[in-house]
């Protein structure tokens, strides 16, 4: 697959609308963009790796990682499993970001980042390589 079928257009934003968030509110794009890159890896439709099973998805690896048809089965599969109650504190911040920055978000709300399956400090370091207020991957 490739970038243009891993990453669904403004995926970023797309998931904090669902999740009631502003979507203009670059910290949680720059987190959201800073998973993404962290986790790496290129299922369909799928910039987090996510493993949600929706009608239509597939497996994509043996970690259970899912391809979904269509960019909006990824933007959704990425704001229910962000909602489905295991990160709660990192999906109160995406909703309500405040003052708190990404690399803050990360380092307060380590245990659901890596209940999620991603390094924490693999985050942190694709942040210092994303400015602060800058955009996302869309």
């Amino acid at each position: 697959m490739s970038a243009e079928t891993h990453l669904p257009p403004f995926w970023e934003k797309r998931v904090l609308v669902v999740l009631g968030a502003p979507a203009a509110a670059s910290e949680p794009v720059r987190f959201l963009a800073a998973q993404a890159r962290a986790e790496g890896g290129s299922a369909h439709w799928n910039p987090t790796n996510t493993t949600l099973p929706l009608p239509g998805s597939w497996l994509y690896n043996s970690a259970g990682v899912r391809n979904y048809r269509r960019p909006v089965d990824g933007v959704c599969a990425v704001a229910m499993t962000l909602a489905n109650g295991y990160y709660p504190h990192l999906f109160a911040w995406l909703q309500h970001p405040g003052a708190v920055t990404a690399e803050q978000a990360v380092a307060r709300f380590a245990a659901e980042v890596k209940r999620w399956g991603t390094s924490p400090a693999l985050i942190l370091q694709v942040l210092r390589s994303t400015p602060s207020g800058g955009r996302g991957t869309s």
